[in-house]
Parts: structure tokens; sequence; C-alpha cells
């Protein structure tokens, strides 16, 4: 389902900011959704199971982020990557910390709201999570968002595919399976080809 985030993108990318694709760009996108798609269904599972509220959530994750990227692209026009950053953490804290208060509220341990900052092994998640993954990377996100299109950024979501299994090699002790060898080359293929067209577009095209 995250595999066809492509996909949505590429619709949101022309309906807030009429800024179209090729249709060689689509191709390509559509091997990479592909490739992707090709890992993980052949990539076995022993825990969890499927459900209709975790599948909508999934659904719901990939249109609001393709809808954040359309808005971040938007928005830079008038801020820059920073003042985005500042202004979508910002407003995640608020959110998220006053659903966690009223939760506390709720089952009656207020008090216990700041326990987790007294475990190191908290902290540190915190730091990684909320510096790291969240605030570093969003503005990462936010200042490619303001210098490439959204289809052009959207197919170098496969790399989050290829670092995973390369860390899992490293890290885990996993090993390349024959759907890894299938399935990567078109994730590659995807971010050569759409680059390379968006790259030919501009040199026709400057403005």
């Amino acid at each position: 389902i995250v595999s066809l985030s492509p996909v949505s993108s590429c619709i949101v990318e022309e309906i807030f900011l009429k800024e179209k694709s090729t249709l060689f760009q689509k191709f390509f996108l559509a091997l990479g959704m592909f490739g992707a798609i090709f890992i993980a269904v052949n990539t076995s599972t022993t825990d969890g199971q499927n459900s209709l509220m975790g599948i909508l959530f999934l659904i719901g994750a990939v249109v609001s982020g393709s809808l954040f990227t359309a808005f971040s692209r938007k928005s830079s026009s008038h801020f820059s990557p920073m003042d985005i950053t500042y202004f979508s953490c910002m407003l995640g804290t608020v959110i998220f910390n006053a659903i966690n208060i009223t939760r506390h509220i709720v089952i009656g341990d207020i008090i216990h709201y700041f326990d987790p900052y007294f475990n190191i092994k908290n902290l540190i998640g915190f730091i990684v999570l909320g510096i790291m993954s969240t605030i570093v990377a969003t503005m990462m996100n936010n200042f490619a968002l303001s210098k490439l299109q959204i289809s052009v950024m959207t197919a170098f979501g496969g790399v989050s595919t290829l670092v995973t299994i390369i860390v899992g090699i490293v890290f885990g002790g996993e090993s390349l399976e024959f759907y890894h060898y299938i399935g990567l080359p078109f994730i590659i293929v995807r971010m050569i080809g759409v680059c390379a067209i968006s790259i030919i577009r501009n040199k026709h095209n400057p403005t």
C-alpha cells in the first residue's frame, strides 16, 4: 500500500500544483513501484495480522504524506525550508502532546506524564527519532521539495528500501534473496529514469 505513494503524489502534484510529469516519468515510477511491491510480497513475515483498520491507516498515511509534499512545495515559494520545518514540527508537538495529556487525564495518571524522560533508553530514542528522523529529515525533505518536482523527489523513495535491505544485511545478519535481485534494479532504474528526464526537460525549458 505504501508503495502506491508515487501514484498518489502524481495525482496531488497535478491537482494542487498544476505540475505534470511526463508519460515516461510515470512509466519509470511504475517500474519502481513494481520493484518495491515485488520485494514486499516475497518478504516472509511471521508476526502481525491484516486488519481493515490497519489498511485504512496505511492509506491515510499515503494520502497525508502526498498532501504534505504538495503543500510543502507550494509553501516553498513564500517560506524557507527551515520555516516550514519549524511550523510543521511545532504543530505536531502541540497536537500530539495535547493527545497524550488528554490520554493521561482520562486514565487518571497525569503525574506520570514525565516518567519516560527518566529512562535513558527512551531519551536516546527521543534524540534519534525527534532530532534526526523528524527535524533533520523533514528539513532536508522540505529543502528538496523547494528545488524538485514531487514526482522527481518521489523517485528517490526507493532509496529507503535499498537502505533498509543494506542495514538488514550489515547489522541484522540477513542475506540477499532472489526477489531482491529482481526488485532492486527496478527501483534503481526508476530513480535514474525519472531524474534523467527531469534534467533533459530543464535543459530544454529552463523556466
